[in-house]
């Protein structure tokens, strides 16, 4: 295990972890910074380091599932930016190729913060859940146009 796959396990941990809610500023600066890492995802899915890949999408999921009411409420433009980047590079983890000998994908453990996600907008008031999907919209068609492809490929 090599010094950058135990600070990511350090960060899951630490975003994961049931007190975790109680600091959301300090969430909010996390996920400040794992937005900063999209372009390393980038590098690493263009290297095919998919250990690297797989070690950014965990915290990404840990993130949106320990925190997802914190992402869809935000306090600022500033905020809202990083919680669209942040669903984007969860989107973008879901279609990512796979990471173990196995087959396995990243995009399968994405299905539960997907889950989490789209659940906490449908149980919000109905003028509440609009404004959600006003906002992030775009990003939920995105979302259907890759599972489409995921669904024709399992298929195959």
């Amino acid at each position: 295990m090599n010094l950058c796959e135990i600070a990511i396990d350090c960060l899951v941990e630490m975003a994961a972890h049931p007190n975790s809610t109680q600091y959301p500023l300090s969430v909010r600066k996390l996920i400040s910074l794992t937005v900063q890492l999209a372009p390393e995802l980038e590098r690493m899915k263009l290297e095919g380091d998919l250990n690297g890949c797989h070690s950014i999408s965990r915290l990404v999921v840990a993130l949106i599932e320990a925190h997802v009411a914190l992402i869809l409420w935000t306090n600022s433009e500033i905020e809202q930016q990083e919680a669209v980047a942040l669903m984007y590079l969860l989107l973008k983890v879901t279609d990512m190729p796979g990471c173990y000998s196995a087959e396995e994908t990243c995009s399968e453990t994405t299905f539960n913060a997907w889950y989490l996600f789209i659940d906490e907008i449908s149980v919000q008031k109905p003028e509440v859940s609009q404004q959600l999907r006003l906002v992030f919209g775009d990003l939920l068609l995105s979302l259907l146009k890759v599972l489409q492809i995921l669904l024709i490929l399992l298929s195959l």
